[in-house]
């Protein structure tokens, strides 16, 4: 199965699927959390959309590309993609909005052997990045904020099978250990605190 990153989709878009992306093929998906049925939804014209962010209040979706490091808007209907700008960021992978204030966080990783992984606030309007701080853990590949605690959450990606699931301070950037897991490309809560 190919390796594609999710974020969810609250249900007035897309009917409550998940939105992912096929970073082999470029494409845009959705994803049926109760039946892992997978639609495409069209093409985006940017080379490794690895990290998703839906903005929930603006019903903007967000895309990180881990080849040009820059930010991009995505059309959910149709997968168009418009580059906002650079972010300087190494290897952006996860993308995360808070659903309180609307703040854009994104690890990126550096290409060091130890691929530690750092959390960076993101400008929305330009793309352009401030780091916040080491994670803590190496090739952290996803985020998402439980929107029942306004939690930043963290999985390991990266090229080993074995993985991590960690909160983040989103002040610091300093990552906690929740449980170990598999190897995960993607995270998504949905509004009721559900993780996928």
């Amino acid at each position: 199965m190919p390796d594609f990153s999710i974020d969810a989709v609250p249900p007035i878009v897309r009917g409550g699927a998940l939105f992912a992306s096929e970073v082999t093929e470029d494409v845009l998906l959705t994803v049926d959390p109760s039946t892992a049925a997978v639609t495409v939804v069209g093409s985006i014209l940017s080379p490794v959309v690895a990290g998703l962010a839906y903005d929930e209040a603006t019903g903007i979706l967000y895309g990180t590309d881990s080849q040009t490091w820059n930010l991009v808007r995505i059309d959910p209907l149709t997968g168009s993609t418009t580059i906002v700008g650079a972010t300087g960021v190494e290897l952006p992978h996860g993308a995360a909005i808070d659903p309180v204030d609307g703040s854009l966080y994104v690890v990126g990783t550096d290409s060091s052997p130890e691929y530690q992984s750092f959390l960076y606030s993101v400008d929305t309007s330009t793309g352009a990045a401030s780091v916040i701080g080491a994670i803590g853990y190496s090739s952290i590949g996803a985020l998402d904020f439980d929107p029942t605690s306004n939690v930043l959450y963290g999985a390991k990606g990266g090229p080993e099978t074995a993985g991590s699931l960690i909160t983040i301070d989103t002040a610091t950037g300093a990552g906690t250990l929740v449980a170990a897991t598999h190897r995960m490309t993607g995270l998504s809560f949905d509004s009721g605190g559900q993780l996928y």
